[in-house]
């Protein structure tokens, strides 16, 4: 039973390394299977600790993977200057439009993300986040940005 978790394990994290790098990095082949497994650990701690502070910093509602691309795509769009209405903001992040404005009322509610009206379109809603959602979504930001570089540098400790 414990060779059949111990198989488990060792799938699970490479599925976790092929999802995180895109591919099976060309070091990873050469390494041994222990300094492999302690890397592969590595990784998953450091996503299971970037979702963490994650939900510390926005809140268990908020972090969710809808909500939080929702934020971050407000956020490029805010860190370029530009606007984005509700049905640009579906369209972008690929989320059912129902889902959007759903997660769209938590963040108005929340005082996450304002709506306004477009004046030369009244059917549109320019959507922007609030200071407080920057803040926040920064604060994140560099909280993973640190993880990825740790994660850049892992610490392999023999078995």
């Amino acid at each position: 039973m414990e060779q059949v978790n111990r198989r488990r394990a060792i799938d699970a994290l490479e599925i976790l390394q092929t999802l995180l790098l895109g591919h099976e990095p060309e070091e990873a082949a050469c390494l041994n299977h222990t300094k492999r497994r302690a890397m592969l650990a590595h990784a998953a701690n450091n996503a299971l600790e970037q979702r963490k502070r994650r939900r510390q910093i926005l809140g268990h509602e908020l972090s969710s993977e809808p909500c939080w691309e929702i934020l971050l795509t407000l956020y490029a769009n805010w860190s370029q200057g530009s606007r984005i209405s509700v049905t640009d903001l579906a369209h972008e992040t690929g989320i059912p439009s129902a889902t959007v404005v759903r997660w769209l009322s938590v963040l108005v509610d929340r005082k996450q993300v304002c709506r306004e009206p477009d004046p030369s379109d009244g059917r549109r809603i320019w959507l922007r986040l609030t200071r407080e959602a920057v803040e926040k979504t920064e604060q994140v930001l560099t909280a993973q940005s640190f993880a990825a570089e740790r994660l850049r540098t892992p610490m392999v400790r023999a078995a």
